[in-house]
């Protein structure tokens, strides 16, 4: 080295860095003065973008952490093929949550920093797994033309959902308690039952769910994990589909996706899908206990880093402790479907019934009934400690119930009759119509597409030679049949009962049987026809029209303005819900610590909580207090007595149940109604003809 050329060299590098360090510094002052006067959105833009990000923040930190946890509790999923190895990972560990949301709100811990702590801590060392196991799926060729098509069918009717729980909540069931729950737990901190709203001693296995999405970002999240349950459904019934009916998984989602008002409420704070989820992860536990453990599907690759046992060691395929952790599983699901729903009784007692028939030997039927009692007491417990009636509000009385709502709510007596109940699957599928009725017809209460109809009775063709599809068409047909029957009986006792949503839980069942109807046509071809070809023609025509029809309501309902901002979340709420919103916003101007009870409206999520608002959840409140011998004076003391502060009238609704006269009010009643307004009501504020805000004298 030359000595004297070193200082030389010294100056030309600090100027080289000076040089590169103004060239960053002028870069850097251009662009940020460039994006003073030319901003990249203005500030509504830009906190529904910030909203965006922390709910898929939330959703992929949930999945990782459930995908984590089921690695650990249930290492025996490892062996089972990548689609329901993920599916089943996910789906056991967002329960695992939701039991623990359970606890945090039994202790008081509901606050927004312990999700999110649990989640930062463990997204490192779970992230991974979950990545692994999604690649592992998306490796999986679609082949074929037609499976072609169908995936994109179900992609995008899925996508059209997935977009749609992005937007702020304005679905019915939704806004009476599915989150109305879960914002009064927050609010409170802890569970709480100290609003008259029955619904809350429904199982809470989802809004256990929807809290912790509630926690992590709102209610966009809550709605995102019911979307995340529905492809997890048609994950799941896709890969099992493949084993009696190689080459139609496609088909099977396709079939599920083509179901209208199903795919719908996939979007919204709803059960359903959990529901569809846990019995069908059930069941194929069930199935895969008959079948094996030590059988693997061709071309699986067992994941062996999740054969270890939690507690240290190995797991050998076959063993005895894996059999016992697949009829645990299979019980955790079934309690999950219980913990969701009521009416998911009737599938989980098909699933019960199956087990003792097939699955042997006697004390995994045993095992697997235990673990499903076990994990549904804890929703027993929280119903039981909170309002006296573990299975509030039927059976028993307990806080806000008595006898005379119990027969308000049930209304023994008026269901179909026995011709209408013959015809229900034509009538469900035929007349079923989502958001309406046909005139002169029961009402379903859903679209649900006429597919399942032209393909189930094909099953028929299949039980000449079944061994082929063994043990999955009995199970499919013992489990759909036992929740058909339960439904049955709710048509028959009761027209509140009459809506096919509540026969949701055997769909995915449903659908496996039409998928096996539909490769038994093969038996009825004849040289140079085909009758399967022709009937598959039709369905392509079916899922084409199906699609649509999603895809003009999907724009009709403009999602994407809300979701980025340039739409404002008033303005949305004003599009999708009319004067509702109006008057929700006319309540939230109350002072603080006023008192509104509602009259005929169920909603009340949108309710501010510095009031206490008290909702008319199930339409009874004035035919209750007037069956209790009040007259309008006495219910307004009574009312004064309580701190009411005002009263929300739903005008047009109360005029509906007027003309409809379905329920027990009689003139008399009205006449009271009109003279409590009169005499002690002073209006503050009406909305058109459909509500009126009145102050309590």
């Amino acid at each position: 080295m030359n000595p004297a050329r070193e200082p030389k060299a010294t100056r030309s590098s600090t100027r080289t860095v000076l040089l590169a360090m103004l060239c960053l510094v002028w870069s850097g002052l251009v662009v940020a003065v460039y994006y003073i006067s030319h901003k990249p959105g203005d500030s509504q833009q830009l906190q529904a973008l910030l909203r965006l990000g922390l709910t898929s923040a939330g959703w992929v930190g949930s999945l990782s952490l459930a995908h984590g946890l089921a690695r650990r509790v249930a290492p025996s999923i490892g062996r089972l093929p990548p689609a329901q190895r993920l599916a089943l990972r996910i789906g056991l560990g967002l329960g695992v949550i939701s039991l623990f949301t359970l606890a945090l709100g039994a202790v008081g811990g509901l606050w927004p920093i312990v999700p999110w702590l649990v989640i930062i801590l463990a997204t490192p060392f779970s992230i991974t797994g979950l990545w692994s196991d999604v690649r592992g799926l998306l490796r999986s060729p679609v082949q074929g033309s037609s499976s072609r098509f169908l995936a994109l069918f179900v992609g995008l009717t899925v996508g059209m959902a997935f977009v749609t729980t992005l937007t702020p909540p304005t679905a019915w069931d939704a806004l009476v308690y599915h989150l109305t729950g879960p914002k009064l737990y927050i609010a409170a901190r802890h569970l709480v039952h100290d609003i008259d709203i029955p619904h809350l001693g429904f199982p809470q296995g989802a809004e256990m769910l929807f809290t912790w999405g509630m926690l992590l970002s709102g209610p966009q999240l809550a709605q995102l994990f019911h979307a995340t349950f529905a492809i997890l459904t048609l994950i799941l019934l896709g890969s099992i589909s493949e084993t009696f009916a190689p080459g139609r998984g496609w088909l099977a989602a396709a079939l599920m996706a083509a179901v209208p008002s199903a795919m719908t409420i996939a979007g919204w704070a709803y059960v359903e899908w959990m529901t569809m989820f846990a019995g069908l992860a059930s069941l194929t536990l069930i199935v895969r206990g008959i079948q094996g453990w030590r059988e693997k599907a061709s071309g699986t690759q067992i994941d062996a880093t999740d054969l270890r046992r939690p507690g240290g060691g190995s797991d050998t395929l076959g063993s005895g402790e894996s059999k016992a952790w697949g009829w645990s599983l299979a019980g955790f699901f079934s309690a999950q479907a219980l913990s969701t729903k009521y009416t998911a009784l009737g599938l989980v007692a098909g699933i019960l019934v199956f087990a003792a028939w097939r699955l042997r030997p006697v004390r995994a039927v045993v095992v697997f009934a235990a673990t499903t009692v076990a994990f549904t007491l804890p929703y027993l417990l929280k119903s039981w400690i909170l309002t006296g009636n573990p299975f509030y509000p039927f059976y028993l009385s307990g806080v806000f119930w008595d006898s005379l709502r119990q027969s308000w709510y049930s209304r023994p007596g008026t269901g179909l009759d026995l011709f209408r109940l013959l015809l229900a699957p034509w009538d469900a599928t035929v007349w079923g119509i989502d958001g309406g009725f046909a005139i002169g017809h029961p009402s379903y209460a859903a679209t649900i597409g006429p597919l399942l109809l032209v393909l189930i009775p094909f099953v028929l063709l299949a039980l000449r030679n079944s061994r082929h599809l063994q043990p999955w068409l009995p199970a499919m047909l013992v489990t759909s049949g036992a929740m058909y029957l339960f439904w049955l009986l709710g048509l028959a006792s009761s027209r509140l009962l009459l809506s096919t949503r509540l026969l949701y839980p055997a769909f995915p069942m449903l659908v496996g049987l039409a998928v096996m109807g539909f490769d038994s046509l093969a038996r009825v071809d004849w040289t140079g026809f085909s009758v399967r070809f022709v009937i598959g023609a039709l369905m392509a025509l079916v899922f084409g029209l199906t699609l649509v029809t999603s895809t003009l309501r999907f724009v009709a309902e403009e999602p994407l303005g809300v979701i980025t901002g340039s739409q404002t979340y008033p303005g949305y709420y004003e599009s999708r819900l009319g004067l509702y919103a109006w008057a929700m916003d006319g309540i939230n101007l109350l002072p603080e610590g006023s008192r509104v009870v509602f009259l005929w409206e169920p909603r009340s999520y949108a309710c501010s909580t510095h009031i206490v608002s008290e909702p008319d959840a199930i339409g009874d409140r004035w035919w209750h207090l007037r069956r209790l011998g009040l007259d309008a004076s006495a219910i307004a003391a009574r009312w004064r007595a309580e701190g009411v502060t005002h009263v929300l009238y739903f005008v047009y609704g109360a005029k509906v149940i007027r003309e409809g006269g379905f329920d027990p009010l009689t003139e008399d009643d009205w006449r009271e109604l009109a003279r409590l307004v009169n005499e002690e009501l002073d209006e503050v504020e009406s909305w058109g003809e459909a509500y009126a805000l009145y102050r309590l004298r």
